[in-house]
């Protein structure tokens, strides 16, 4: 603000909270979508940290019984295995990690565990 209370258009830490920082739901399309921003030229996030997301992420859907799965991820490829009861939970947990940072694809090889569960769950 310049002397007379007006507006002069610098940043003003005091409007993004303590930190100064941008919150990240400051980074969102017309359609309201949240983004993530570019990084740094050469930073690639790590395999252990992608697995961390991704296994968080599953643990927490309500909608996904994940302690029969395992998580792999080799340069940001995730690979899932294991077991879910129906085909919609298979393919929900490949939907709550595409857009994970990091994740460039997914590999998934998730099985149903029984053959009364083949017709269960379809859209």
């Amino acid at each position: 603000m310049d002397k007379q209370g007006r507006d002069d258009g610098r940043f003003k830490p005091s409007s993004f909270g303590k930190t100064g920082r941008l919150p990240v739901d400051a980074y969102e399309d017309e359609r309201g979508m949240k983004h993530w921003s570019e990084g740094p030229k050469v930073y690639q996030r790590s395999d252990v940290s992608i697995k961390e997301e991704v296994c968080e992420q599953l643990t927490h859907s309500d909608y996904i019984d994940a302690s029969e799965l395992e998580v792999s991820v080799i340069d940001g490829i995730v690979t899932l295995e294991g077991f879910v009861n129906t085909r919609s939970a298979k393919w929900l947990a490949e939907d709550l990690i595409e857009d994970l940072p990091g994740v460039v694809d997914i590999q998934n090889h998730i099985k149903l565990s029984g053959t009364d569960n083949l017709t269960k769950g379809l859209y």
